[in-house]
């Protein structure tokens, strides 16, 4: 997996914290060349990327909320490297609040930014995928998009989507393309903790093994799902909640 992964060009959205991170940092173990994305300043994600190896992380603004930036995101990384590997779509934003009923700016941010953005990207990305030997694509859905929850309705949906979009496409990009998701439980990052201290108990206590994920526990089976070693893997949701779904 190493000598496959050395020099592959890796988009990561949403790569500046938390699971995105985590992820950039495991595929630069394997000599992966990763963008750094994010909708915070330029200037911001060259400080980051400077605490990496020269040349080994290059660092794009743009924010998903609109989709003009999809488009700029994506030229711009072609511009670089002039090729694209692997998907990574892990940007995602949540609303923490009873809706009962749709809410049109929190809908239409969650769906624009989590599921609506990840469609335009990978059609985007096809074309440049199609070229390369280790074609992959990898969404970051939740353990939300199968079980939903009132209180992250428009989240919930967002990642169902996303479920679909994978299994979907899985079958339409194959033999050449392979398209897979992982789906975390809690995770210690500030998105899930944005959910409160009484959540975070929660989840650790009904879970099986007792305790949140750790970023680097997803990263790593984003990077398997990624990698020539799941080459015979494609359309599959790969659950990471430690038992939370079994309870």
């Amino acid at each position: 997996m190493q000598n496959k992964l050395k020099d592959a060009v890796v988009l990561i959205t949403g790569s500046t914290r938390g699971i995105g991170r985590a992820t950039l940092e495991e595929f630069l173990s394997y000599g992966a060349k990763v963008i750094l994305h994010s909708r915070r300043p330029l200037k911001e994600l060259e400080t980051i990327a400077k605490q990496y190896p020269e040349g080994q992380v290059y660092p794009i603004s743009a924010d998903l909320s609109k989709p003009e930036d999809c488009s700029f995101l994506l030229k711009s990384v072609i511009d670089k490297f002039g090729k694209l590997d692997i998907l990574v779509n892990n940007a995602g934003i949540i609303y923490r609040e009873r809706e009962t009923l749709p809410n049109s700016s929190a809908w239409q941010n969650t769906l624009q930014v989590n599921l609506l953005a990840i469609a335009d990207l990978i059609r985007m990305s096809v074309p440049y995928l199609n070229k390369s030997e280790i074609a992959s694509i990898v969404n970051v859905s939740s353990i939300y998009g199968t079980i939903g929850t009132l209180e992250t309705l428009s989240y919930s949906i967002s990642k169902g989507g996303i479920n679909t979009l994978t299994r979907t496409l899985a079958k339409e990009y194959a033999p050449k393309i392979r398209v897979n998701a992982v789906a975390p439980g809690n995770v210690d990052t500030e998105l899930t903790k944005s959910g409160g201290e009484k959540v975070s108990t929660y989840f650790n206590e009904v879970t099986p093994l007792k305790r949140s994920a750790t970023p680097q526990e997803i990263a790593a089976g984003i990077v398997f799902l990624a990698s020539p070693a799941a080459s015979f893997i494609t359309g599959q949701i790969l659950t990471i909640d430690g038992g939370y779904s079994i309870r």
